[in-house]
């Protein structure tokens, strides 16, 4: 208890500098965070993706989360499953539609890309497609679809499947409208 009253202000001065680097931490997190989002939006300039100007923060969270979404039921061979017609995530996805295709509706409003516009009504008609004919192919041009819009409109730096007409013209954009050319012919 003694070395305690003696030493009393090295321990609060401890506790100071514990807490000063706290805040420095915590400081250099948010500088970085937002020298992230700078670099993207400098990235989305350079490559003549929208700008700030035209670039839309709630289409872009609307197009990341439905393309995570994907991530989490398709990827790792997981589409697979959807092969099967009574797969019980047929059930799910049925719900999920309805929620993403009002979220496509909402961004079809709130952007004024004739390109984005393409894209996102190519992907309400394979959520449809995919969803009354149990088509995993179907799921699989949707998930390539928000990941290149992901990444296009996002300006993030991955690999683009090319099924979009957004930036890029991709060569997969004639698949995907075949295959959906395939169910308005029937």
């Amino acid at each position: 208890m003694k070395f305690v009253k003696r030493n009393w202000l090295f321990f609060i001065g401890i506790g100071a500098v514990c807490i000063v680097l706290l805040m420095a931490i915590h400081n250099l997190e948010n500088k970085n965070e937002a020298e992230n989002g700078l670099e993207r939006e400098v990235e989305r300039v350079k490559n003549g993706v929208e700008t700030s100007a035209t670039y839309n923060q709630s289409v872009g969270e609307k197009i990341h989360n439905i393309h995570e979404y994907y991530n989490d039921i398709l990827t790792f061979k997981k589409w697979e499953s959807y092969t099967d017609p009574s797969y019980s995530g047929w059930k799910s996805e049925k719900k999920m539609a309805e929620g993403i295709i009002k979220s496509i509706d909402t961004m079809l409003k709130d952007s004024n890309s004739s390109n984005l516009h393409s894209d996102l009504n190519n992907a309400k008609k394979l959520i449809q497609i995919a969803i009354s004919n149990h088509d995993p192919t179907a799921l699989i041009y949707l998930h390539r679809i928000f990941h290149d819009l992901d990444i296009l409109y996002n300006g993030y730096r991955e690999e683009l499947w090319g099924f979009t007409h957004y930036q890029s013209n991709g060569k997969g954009v004639r698949t995907v409208e075949k295959h959906i050319n395939m169910y308005s012919e029937e």
